[in-house]
């Protein structure tokens, strides 16, 4: 089973770098990671609702979006 890993920041560039840095980190050769990456909370939330991550990585500077991330959190840890 592969671990599933969401990303969720509003800049792209950060969003490519890290999904690049967990597809290339040797230490993690040999496990199936599934990456998700999602531009604000919104899509993180669609994503939630499909299929929950074991781990987020997510920009605290999506201020705008606090609300959406929090209800994100709340769904996830039920």
């Amino acid at each position: 089973m592969a671990a599933r890993i969401l990303i969720v920041d509003d800049d792209k560039m950060t969003r490519v770098a890290l999904e690049a840095m967990f597809r290339n980190d040797p230490s993690l050769a040999g496990v199936a990671v599934d990456i998700t990456t999602a531009e604000d909370g919104h899509a993180a939330l669609a994503v939630l609702a499909e299929a929950p991550p074991d781990v987020a990585i997510v920009d605290r500077k999506i201020a705008a979006e606090r609300a959406a991330i929090e209800a994100a959190k709340a769904e996830w840890q039920q």
